[in-house]
């Protein structure tokens, strides 16, 4: 996606990275939407819950036998005149509302329900509850209402429970539990929930409930792990094996060369084949053969000459370059009107008397085509010379001019020429003696200093024949490009689009 403007660096930048349509980022967020969707439904379903369990269930002394020599525990029921209980056992139960609505008095279809097992109800007393429910117990337990005593089983009055809120009752019974059943069980109906039975221990959340929530925890970290990286990294690790050709600009073809390399470094079995040619030149290759050779990307400075309608071009960056001059001529700022004049004869001599060569590039060059856009507002004269030094016969007009090539060739000529002066990419131009660079109307175009009004740069462009399929070693490639590392490859080598 060609970067717009950021939001979130921004999502159609990330769309264009197929960051979004990375697998792994896919992964992840189907799994994290999955799990969230899974939890909801899960909260969802207990929001209305009662969990009951059971803190204690004990005897708690036998009627004593007289004349043994022992410490005997005796309980008597204050309601049966004092008599002895007999086989008595205390249980204590805790019932509390663990899910995640209020539930009233009008969400019980019947009330809590608790049998022990056959054992008798002798007397029960509630030693926590919320003072609302307190109250309520009070004034039944006055009533004499509730508890009932004498009998088998227990049954709990419609009492409200917020989220959290809990009753415990001690319970005093008699008897031995009947058969191989649970001493103790709670049933009851709510409309639209549940009542369970809690077999963990303390107050905390159950085992189930501590693995279900490690789990969830598990999947939504290792999506968010997932989407984070396909997110960042883009397309540095996907990787997509194949042979591609990239041809054409002389200028941006070392930066080319880099990415290809740091590429293929990171995905061994991609090959990229990286060739400077001529902007225009790659250009046309890529259009005759339709990108359905090893050729498929075309490397042009600025847009290309000619219109080809079924190509589509992207801009990586900005390529800028430089006038250079042999360093026999003491100049090292032209005016652009000045480069005019060199160009349509009106100057043929440098101050010193020095004769001017003027070292071009051909036509297929982008680098031309910026020069005479941005620099000549025109179009540069026919060639006069073929060796850049001695006039052509028959050549017309005052110029001296030769067309080279290449970028190398323009800077061994002014390298070589006295008085001789050309353009090329202004990195290119550091690395040969003989020469140096010059500012145009007081702005150098030395990397690193302010080019905003620097009049000759050109936006560097990758062409392919019409959108490359998303799974193809070159719609992969050129997600690299577009990724961190590309940019940085790019912003190192000063092609850079700031």
């Amino acid at each position: 996606m060609n970067q717009s403007v950021p939001v979130l660096r921004t999502v159609h930048q990330l769309a264009d990275t197929t960051s979004l349509t990375d697998p792994q980022v896919v992964i992840g967020a189907v799994s994290a939407v999955l799990t969230i969707v899974i939890s909801l439904a899960a909260w969802w379903a207990r929001r209305k819950r009662i969990s009951w369990r059971v803190h204690l269930d004990t005897p708690i002394g036998r009627t004593p036998t007289l004349g043994e020599n022992m410490i005997d525990v005796e309980l008597r029921d204050s309601r049966r005149g004092g008599a002895p209980v007999p086989d008595a056992s205390l249980a204590l139960i805790r019932i509390m509302n663990t899910g995640s609505a209020a539930i009233g008095v009008a969400d019980f279809e019947t009330p809590l329900h608790l049998e022990f097992g056959g054992r008798r109800v002798i007397d029960v007393d509630v030693v926590e509850a919320k003072p609302p429910v307190l109250r309520m117990l009070k004034a039944l337990e006055e009533a004499k209402s509730w508890p009932p005593v004498g009998q088998d089983k227990l049954d709990l009055p419609k009492l409200p429970f917020n989220s959290g809120d809990r009753v415990k009752l001690l319970v005093l019974l008699s008897g031995d539990p009947a058969g191989d059943g649970a001493a103790v069980d709670c049933d009851g109906i709510l409309h639209g929930g549940e009542v369970v039975h809690d077999t963990t221990r303390g107050d905390g959340p159950s085992k189930r409930t501590m693995w279900l929530r490690a789990g969830m925890a598990v999947v939504l970290t290792a999506s968010a792990a997932l989407i984070v990286s396909g997110l960042t990294s883009g397309s540095d690790s996907h990787c997509v094996a194949g042979t591609i050709g990239v041809e054409g600009s002389s200028a941006f073809a070392p930066v080319a060369a880099a990415l290809a390399e740091e590429y293929t470094r990171q995905c061994s079995a991609a090959h990229i084949n990286v060739k400077a040619t001529s902007s225009d030149s790659g250009v046309i290759k890529l259009n005759s053969t339709g990108g359905t050779g090893e050729l498929t990307i075309a490397m042009s400075d600025g847009e290309a000459i000619d219109s080809y309608p079924w190509l589509s071009g992207r801009q990586v960056g900005n390529v800028t370059f430089a006038v250079v001059l042999n360093n026999q001529v003491q100049v090292t700022n032209l005016a652009r009107q000045e480069i005019k004049d060199l160009y349509n004869g009106n100057r043929t001599a440098w101050p010193s008397g020095q004769q001017v060569h003027l070292v071009s590039r051909d036509y297929h060059s982008g680098t031309r085509a910026a020069f005479d856009h941005r620099v000549l507002d025109g179009s540069e004269p026919n060639p006069t010379s073929h060796n850049c030094q001695d006039r052509d016969p028959g050549a017309d007009g005052t110029v001296l001019l030769c067309e080279m090539s290449s970028a190398d060739d323009v800077l061994n000529r002014v390298a070589g020429i006295d008085g001789a002066l050309g353009y090329v990419e202004v990195t290119k131009a550091a690395e040969e003696k003989g020469l140096h660079t010059v500012s145009i109307d007081g702005i150098s175009p030395a990397p690193g200093g302010d080019r905003s009004h620097y009049p000759f740069q050109a936006a560097e462009i990758l062409y392919t024949y019409g959108q490359p399929a998303a799974d193809s070693l070159t719609a992969a490639f050129l997600r690299f490009v577009d990724g961190e590392t590309g940019k940085k490859i790019i912003t190192d080598m000063h092609f850079g689009t700031a």
